[in-house]
């Protein structure tokens, strides 16, 4: 069925010369124009990025799949009745110009210089539109996030995603820039000297204060304590107090005062990450489904 209708496409525009159909996407072409076009914009946005083309054949076939897929989604958002009115498109170009501190006029000069008319760029806006809509109506609004999910994503990426956060404080015993061996030792015996008076009952509080530079680091997360600390207060209770742990800037006695287990289903930030990467797989699936569902033919060669 769809082949027919594409046939029917060719012979209804006979006087477009065969040469010039790079290709035929179910009822509609892709002209040589189109894509000539298409890979003279996406030269020029990877030239401004300084990313080369290392294979020009791999790279055109690209071009021509990304102009294919375009077409079948836009053909599919009109069976599907999906549009874009002209008042989404002026909000959608009125925050680009925001963004960028144009003034209308002077946004279309702009484009002019960039070799884009007014109205190519607003077609190009209401395609990519169009397309954002679909997508969300198709693939985007049957994601569902579970803690599984959340839980599957923390097993794979732990450094990424903190199940845990520390309220931990230190006093700090410096030592200086450059300092002599027998100037660090001195550190290192008055850091172990107040660990035991420490234990003894002295408020750490009250030594803080004796001590320049010693600090409530509040409550943080694993990825934002340094490491030679986190090494040494996930192995103990809060109230406990690890050291002398030496560092450039002298040594220092840590207290954990608290510590909590983070419920990662409330982490908007990773649900996010999950939600794209599902959302990403479901779309190169449903695209697949609909590239083999239509009739396709390219005549040019690579």
């Amino acid at each position: 069925m769809a082949q027919q209708s594409a046939l029917s496409k060719l012979n209804a525009i006979q006087e477009e010369p065969l040469d010039q159909i790079a290709a035929v996407v179910n009822n509609d072409i892709i002209t040589q124009n189109e894509f000539n076009h298409a890979l003279f914009e996406i030269k020029k946005q990877l030239s401004q990025y300084h990313i080369p083309i290392l294979n020009k054949k791999i790279f055109r076939k690209h071009v021509m799949e990304q102009l294919i897929y375009e077409k079948l989604q836009l053909q599919f958002s009109k069976r599907n009745q999906i549009k874009a009115s002209d008042e989404e498109i002026n909000a959608i170009i009125a925050k680009i110009t925001e963004q960028n501190q144009l003034s209308q006029s002077d946004f279309k000069e702009k484009l002019t210089q960039q070799g884009i008319s007014y109205r190519e760029f607003r077609n190009q806006i209401r395609k990519q539109l169009l397309i954002s809509k679909l997508q969300q109506q198709v693939i985007g609004n049957n994601i569902t996030i579970s803690k599984l999910d959340l839980l599957a994503f923390q097993k794979q990426h732990p450094a990424k995603v903190a199940s845990t956060r520390y309220h931990v404080a230190t006093i700090l015993i410096r030592v200086p820039e450059i300092a002599t061996q027998a100037q660090i030792n001195h550190a290192r015996e008055k850091a172990f000297l107040i660990l035991k008076q420490l234990r003894k009952g002295l408020d750490f509080k009250c030594a803080m204060s004796a001590h320049p530079g010693s600090s409530d680091l509040g409550w943080r997360s694993t990825n934002n304590i340094p490491q030679i600390f986190l090494n040494s207060i996930s192995k103990i209770k809060p109230n406990e107090v690890v050291g002398p742990i030496q560092a450039p800037n002298g040594f220092h006695l840590v207290k954990l005062l608290d510590k909590e287990n983070l419920d990662i289903t409330n982490n908007l930030q990773i649900q996010q990450v999950v939600y794209q990467k599902k959302f990403a797989k479901a779309l190169q699936q449903w695209l697949g489904q609909l590239r083999r569902s239509s009739y396709v033919h390219i005549y040019m060669n690579f």
